[in-house]
């Protein structure tokens, strides 16, 4: 599937993903968990039944004070002083690790913060939330480093034990996915992910969900579900990429109607502004009958400058105007296709349409120009037509020679014996009525 709109690789839509995997990592998480605040809050709500002692308590947060004054140094005496107690319980170690983790990851030691998060999963007996709280921190921390394969394995961790989970985790889980090419899993779990967002939270599921969702299946060239993607895209966020690739989907499924009305859409609304957008909508006008318009939208595109004036474009634009049966409007481009290209093909066109109009003299000088630089398909053509051109002008002998010419193909040996015979008679007919004339 190839489009000039479509993402090719989906890119775009992964960028925003892992921007929006660090600001999660920064700000608040699923259910409003923000990996600085949340800790100290966990021990008020719980240390009565947890067993978080007083000075363990009183130690962690005046390391949550040292921590928001920036004040790393400070908030490592904090936990090196109650680290030391004796008999530390698991979930108490666990909150002096997660401490740790966090001044490292506030001075961007990664690999140490991850270090730290890990060895807090790793303990026996931890209250669920706080597991929970540290696993979605390390999911965080493996996107915004790009271990995708971990951030599944802590994401799946974490879900298994997940309480009514929003949209968001799913959709970065689907994100790793994506950037593990695991594009099927990726595109199961954005859908999980828009059915929870749709169903359940208010405004719905993000613009940048669906453009992720539309990545995966043009990456597993699912073009029905594509297309019902980019429409829904269009709908709520009408924007020139959306539509170009719709219009390009409908193309691609056979639905050319659809297809034009959606260019047409985009053109009359003066969003088109390459080339190769609107020749395409010109091949397409040409294609489904309407090559008038497509040859109105070629001249404007050339006026405006977004159009190219080569030999390919003039040669468009004359077909179009050709089809349209306006032959007087095709000579100027086609004119300047022949002459840029030197193909005699090219110069037999324009003889034809010189002889539609009746303008003998420049059907004459074209048809030759043709034969001289030759490559024509079917030199029989040309000279049938440079000899009806020269009769017209009542240059018979030189109208005969192109006929004789025209005669060595088969497939032109009857019409060109009909036209040499029709000149004789003509010609004898003429001498007939000059001798009378003579006579009189």
């Amino acid at each position: 599937m190839e489009t000039s709109a479509t993402p090719r690789s989906g890119k775009g839509p992964v960028i925003a993903a892992l921007a929006t995997a660090v600001a999660l990592l920064l700000g608040a998480g699923p259910g409003g968990f923000s990996p600085v605040a949340s800790a100290v809050a966990q021990e008020e709500e719980t240390r009565q039944v947890q067993a978080l002692r007083e000075r363990v308590f009183q130690g962690l947060s005046g390391a949550q004070e040292r921590l928001e004054e920036e004040d790393y140094a400070g908030a490592r005496r904090e936990l090196d002083r109650i680290r030391t107690i004796q008999d530390l319980n698991s979930y108490e170690r666990g909150q002096i690790l997660y401490f740790t983790g966090l001044i490292d990851y506030q001075q961007e030691n990664l690999t140490a913060a991850v270090r730290a998060f890990e060895q807090v999963v790793a303990l026996p007996d931890l209250p669920q939330g706080f597991m929970n709280d540290t696993l979605w921190t390390l999911v965080q921390l493996a996107m915004a480093t790009e271990q995708y394969e971990k951030a599944l394995e802590y994401g799946n961790r974490w879900l298994a034990s997940a309480q009514n989970p929003g949209g968001d985790p799913f959709y970065l889980l689907a994100v790793a996915h994506y950037q593990l090419e695991q594009y099927r899993q990726s595109v199961e779990y954005l859908n999980r992910a828009i059915e929870i967002a749709e169903r359940d939270r208010d405004g719905g599921a993000r613009e940048e969900w669906y453009g992720l969702l539309r990545a995966g299946y043009f990456q597993l060239e699912d073009t029905a579900r594509l297309r019902e993607v980019l429409e829904l895209l269009v709908t709520r966020w009408p924007k020139k990429e959306y539509w170009t690739h719709l219009s390009a989907v409908y193309g691609e499924l056979g639905m050319q109607r659809r297809q034009v009305a959606v260019l047409e859409a985009i053109y009359e609304e003066g969003l088109m502004d390459r080339e190769n957008e609107i020749v395409q909508l010109a091949q397409l006008y040409l294609q489904s009958g309407g090559p008038y318009k497509g040859a109105r939208i070629l001249e404007r595109g050339m006026a405006d400058g977004i159009v190219e004036r080569n030999e390919r474009n003039y040669r468009l634009l004359s077909q179009a105007w050709m089809m349209s049966q306006d032959d007087r409007r095709a000579i100027p481009p086609l004119q300047e296709a022949a002459r840029r290209s030197g193909d005699g093909q090219l110069y037999l066109q324009l003889a034809q349409s010189h002889l539609n109009l009746d303008q003998h003299e420049q059907c004459v000088e074209a048809a030759r120009a043709g034969l001289n630089r030759g490559g024509l398909r079917r030199p029989d053509t040309a000279n049938v037509v440079l000899g009806m051109c020269l009769y017209e002008l009542q240059q018979y002998e030189p109208a005969k020679t192109a006929f004789r010419a025209a005669r060595s193909d088969d497939r032109s040996r009857r019409t060109a014996n009909q036209w040499i015979e029709f000149i004789e008679r003509e010609v004898s007919r003429r001498q007939d009525l000059q001798r009378q004339l003579a006579r009189s």
